[in-house]
């Protein structure tokens, strides 16, 4: 006899660092994967930038293009160009490459559904790596333009919200927070959390993944039921 259930379902948190070398060319430079229920397991990906629409790595010309892309972006903030450069070279000379489309489809197939912050252009990426997997985002967000923040989980497949929880008052220009912001403010530990510096992927799936489980604790149920609603599957148990 058989019986069905609903599998619990679990989470890949991502973050990719990427840039362009010319219009339309998504180069992937880097990123990292962490599990929703494996809080000391972070994968790094990192390797030779990949061309994402190719799907191959870029040449050497490519590569100081690419260099010469984000120095033209932050020529105005060297304390944020800094990091990024090192991000590029520390990739591209890594001793365990795994900055290749079957690897990072390899990691991400294992779980039911994705979970970015603010990851229109991670969706992007995924479709590149024809990764199929129900996508979410998560944002801070002024709702009401009065600086109390709320954290949204957003289906970026029907761009629906799905669950809230409040984050506090922030006084800023504009209605979304950054990544970091929303963390100091809602991060119960935030000595655990440190360490990492912005623009290393690892902090940021990190970070999103403990604004994550702070929704979720709230939302289990609602959030369990969109992941379901979008595979559209129930698996089997055998007694």
């Amino acid at each position: 006899m058989s019986i069905f259930y609903s599998k619990v379902p679990e989470f890949a948190i991502i973050d990719f660092e990427f840039g362009s070398c010319g219009r339309d060319r998504l180069i992937l430079v880097s990123g990292a994967i962490m599990g929703q229920y494996q809080p000391e397991i972070i994968t790094k990906l990192e390797g030779r930038a990949l061309h994402l629409q190719e799907n191959r790595p870029i040449t050497d010309d490519e590569w100081k293009q690419l260099v010469r892309h984000f120095q033209h972006i932050f020529k105005d903030n060297p304390t944020s160009l800094y990091p990024v450069l090192a991000q590029i070279y520390d990739s591209d000379h890594s001793l365990s490459p795994n900055l290749t489309q079957p690897q990072i489809k390899g990691q991400l197939d294992r779980y039911d559904a994705i979970l970015t912050w603010e990851g229109s252009t991670d969706k992007k990426i995924l479709e590149l790596l024809n990764i199929n997997r129900p996508v979410f985002s998560l944002r801070g967000w002024d709702l009401h333009m009065d600086g109390h923040f709320v954290l949204l989980l957003i289906d970026y497949g029907s761009n629906e919200p799905i669950a809230s929880i409040p984050i506090g008052k922030h006084i800023k220009r504009g209605r979304a927070l950054k990544l970091d912001e929303a963390h100091t403010l809602l991060c119960e530990d935030l000595y655990y959390h440190g360490g990492l510096e912005a623009h290393d992927p690892r902090a940021d799936v990190q970070w999103t993944r403990c604004l994550f489980l702070q929704l979720y604790k709230v939302h289990k149920n609602t959030i369990n039921d969109a992941v379901r609603a979008k595979q559209n599957k129930i698996e089997p148990v055998e007694l």
